[in-house]
Formats: structure tokens, sequence, C-alpha cells
């Protein structure tokens, strides 16, 4: 036991060390200045980037060991796979600066924060500077952290992308034939065509409520049709076959209250749907908190990590599935109510994907 205590701690001073070299190596543009395909020397790279070449050849043996970056002779240095991707993708960059900058500043002065709110309960001088110090009042003063706490979003929003393709593409879709699918609110269209390349006859109405998706851009299926709609908007389509909700995330820059209220608005709008429509599926898309030992260590340990970042950040968290439900029961209208007939985890995220009608049950 003793000797399991002090693993965890040295690997906390490793992975401690390992932020801050990557922090370092990007931040001064030392790794921009080594060539993506080519072996060159430590000392031209130290020249080129103005920093120590003793402090820069000791960080790249030190990030060497986690695979990143590689000296394949004593004073040569070359990309791994690995560190070139934070050439290829700057975001990757700004998200390791968010995590050095402010959110692992934040995560340890909650001793502090702590302590100031025991002594100061209800404080209203105290809530007032709070909320001007809030990430969200910075993110508007200072357009670099802006990007950087976007850069942390979207890699977030990559990772839970893959969990709801996962978790969708185990559903009976063959049944649907040429089915039309709305998506309302996703970020991306990596679901519709995940879900296109394995049932060629779907049509994807994907409905962003912001105009950043990532891939937006990109050359689309004819089968894909991209719309904008703000959140709590009325519902221009509903003919569609199934209908996927995708409920706002909680998010460092938005208050708990106005996520909450948006997600209510959402589920009373696509209640009116699915009444108007009967033979219409909806499938609500949520991440969630998982409950104790209930998701694979690894999911949960995530989940968790980014639920404290939300606690210690913007004061919110996460759902679990029991305030999920007590959301669902909250929606309702004349004789009929949501009903949950189905629901299926994620094997790689905290993504949960419920399937919803009113009244009696149905499924997929």
């Amino acid at each position: 036991m003793g000797d399991e205590a002090a693993y965890v701690v040295q690997h906390l001073a490793q992975q401690t060390q390992l932020l801050a070299s990557l922090h370092w190596l990007s931040s001064l543009q030392v790794l921009a200045s080594i060539p993506l395909s080519q072996t060159v020397p430590v000392q031209d790279v130290a020249d080129i980037s103005g920093v120590p070449y003793q402090q820069l050849l000791r960080l790249i043996r030190t990030t060497a060991t986690a695979g990143f970056l590689h000296e394949p002779q004593p004073g040569l240095v070359r990309h791994t796979a690995l560190s070139a991707q934070f050439v290829k993708k700057p975001f990757l960059t700004d998200a390791v600066a968010f995590l050095s900058d402010t959110a692992l500043p934040a995560a340890l002065q909650m001793v502090t924060t702590t302590r100031h709110r025991i002594q100061l309960p209800n404080n209203k001088l105290d809530m007032d500077t709070q909320s001007e110090l809030s990430l969200s009042a910075r993110c508007k003063r200072y357009p670099k952290l802006k990007r950087q706490v976007a850069a942390y979003h979207r890699l977030r929003q990559i990772a839970f992308d893959d969990s709801v393709s996962e978790i969708l593409s185990r559903l009976d879709w063959t049944s649907l034939g040429d089915a039309t699918v709305v998506q309302v609110g996703a970020r991306s269209t990596t679901t519709a065509r995940t879900l296109l390349a394995q049932h060629p006859g779907l049509h994807f109405i994907i409905q962003m409520a912001e105009k950043d998706g990532s891939d937006v851009s990109k050359q689309l299926d004819s089968r894909i049709n991209i719309q904008f709609r703000a959140r709590g908007e009325s519902q221009r389509f509903k003919a569609a076959q199934v209908f996927i909700l995708y409920l706002a995330g909680a998010s460092l820059c938005s208050s708990r209250e106005d996520v909450l209220a948006e997600i209510a608005a959402e589920m009373r709008v696509h209640f009116g749907v699915l009444r108007a429509n009967s033979d219409a599926k909806l499938l609500l898309v949520a991440e969630v908190l998982p409950d104790p030992d209930k998701a694979e260590s690894k999911i949960e340990a995530a989940a968790r990590s980014h639920d404290l970042f939300l606690m210690q950040l913007a004061n919110g968290g996460l759902l679990d599935m029991a305030q999920l439900q007590e959301l669902l029961l909250n929606v309702d209208g004349d004789g009929g109510s949501f009903v949950v007939v189905n629901q299926v985890f994620s094997r790689q995220g905290p993504t949960v994907v419920l399937q919803v009608r009113i009244g009696d049950s149905m499924t997929l």
C-alpha cells in the first residue's frame, strides 16, 4: 500500500512536469521550429527559438518519455506522430495553455476559495466580485483566453461526437429505410457522416445552434442539409421520422441556470413536435456524470475531472441521470408527458441517448 501511495505522488509529479513542458514548448514556438519530417540539431532549434540549449534538451528528454518528441541521437531531435499533431492542429496548444494558465491555477485555489466562502456566506459584495471575475466575463475581456477556452471545448466536442456516433451506430436504422433525420443542436456533421456510411438511404437535416461548426465549410454529402436554429426556437421542420435532440451541455462560459433553461425550452418545443407527429421518434443526447462505479474507470475519471473544472471555473457541473430524469418529468402537456422507453450509454465516454415518447412505450 505504501508503494502504491508513493507511485501516485510520483505520477502526479510527472504529469505536472509534462504539462509544464508542453506549455513551454508550445508557448515559446519551439515545436513550430522543428521540421515535421526531419531530424535537426537541438542547438539549431534553440537558436531559432531563442531559448537556452540545456533547458531545451532537458525538456525534450522529459517529454520523450511520454512519446512526445524523440532524440534519435544525442543532441538531435525530431517530431513523433504525437508531437506533430500539436503543430498541425494549433488548437491543441491553445487547450494546453488553457489548462496551464487557467484551469490548473483555479483548481489549486480550491482551498482558498472554500475558506473564503465559509467565512463570507451569502456575502453580496463577494458574489458580485466573483461574477465580475467569472470565466465568462474574462473571456469577453481577453480574446486570447476566449480562444483557449474554445480550444478546450473543441477537444471535448470531438470526444463527445465520437461517443454519440458510437451509440447511434448500435441502434436499428435499417428498418427506417430512407428516413429523414433531424439533428437538433449538433455542432458537427460527424455523426451524420458516420451513419450515412452505414445506412446510405438516410437523409439528414442538421440544425446547428451556432454558426461555428468546425466542418460546416467542408464539401458535404448531398444527403446532408445544414440549417441554423437558435435553441428554444419553434421547430420549422416537423415531418421527419427521427429527431435527435442534443441537450445543451454544461459550459465553462454559461451559468448552470442558463443551461437548464435551454434544455427545458428545447424539451417543450419537441414535446409539441412529438404530439403533432406521433409516428416520429425522439432521441435525446446528453453528456452525464456517471453514477459511481457504473462506468469504466477511465470514462468516469474524465467526466469527474471536467465536472470539477466546471465547479472551479463556472460554479457549475455535469448533470447526472437523476437530474436529467427530473427535467424530463417537468415537461408535460395536456393529457401526456415524456416517457423514457430506452436508454443506451456510450462505451467511449460519459454520454447517454434516451428514446422518449408521449405516453405508452415504443422502441427504436
